[in-house]
């Protein structure tokens, strides 16, 4: 077993806050800080999951990496309008309000932590949600210029489909995880 720290207690939020920039070894043409919380989203995933019309949660640098549509962080995509199937990878360190805000849109499949026991989860993913794709292992994300990044995030991750339609398609994708349903009842006990 591994020894802890006297008086270590393990906080992600409280660690992805330490810093926000870090040095980044990629294409030098992106500069040497890059926000740790913009994570590309890897093409193997995308490329099983369809076409989709907007990424509300674009980089600068990639605002086509998803889709032909974008909103940058200077948009604002949290309060502009969305439209189609939107694919949403949202700032890991803040994603309750795009979550919120993809259950309330209804369409398209958003990629975050598997927070499966958190308020959001509760109040918004286990109520609305089609299906969910809980996938295997830790998601090798991408860098700007696309490698892939060195480090992995400290927990699993999860497709979350919000349509019939995309609930299909993660049922269809192939990729490796567990796939939850709501052909059954989704059975929710709150105390």
């Amino acid at each position: 077993p591994m020894k802890r720290p006297t008086g270590w207690i393990p906080n992600p939020q409280a660690m992805a806050l330490v810093s926000r920039d870090v040095e980044f070894s990629g294409d030098p043409r992106l500069g040497a800080a890059v926000d740790p919380d913009t994570w590309l989203t890897p093409k193997y995933l995308l490329s099983q999951l369809g076409e989709f019309d907007l990424d509300p949660c674009a980089t600068e640098k990639n605002r086509h990496w998803v889709a032909p549509r974008s909103f940058v962080r200077a948009d604002d995509g949290l309060t502009a309008e969305w439209a189609g199937r939107v694919f949403m990878n949202p700032p890991f360190s803040n994603s309750v309000p795009w979550l919120q805000r993809h259950a309330e849109y209804g369409l398209g499949i958003s990629l975050v932590p598997a927070s499966v026991e958190s308020r959001v989860w509760r109040e918004f993913v286990w109520k609305k949600a089609k299906a969910v794709l809980l996938l295997h292992g830790r998601t090798r994300f991408c860098n700007h210029d696309g490698s892939s990044t060195q480090g992995r995030p400290l927990r699993s991750n999860t497709l979350i489909a919000w349509s019939d339609a995309d609930a299909a398609v993660l049922q269809a994708s192939g990729l490796a995880g567990v796939l939850l349903t709501l052909g059954v009842e989704w059975l929710i006990i709150f105390h």
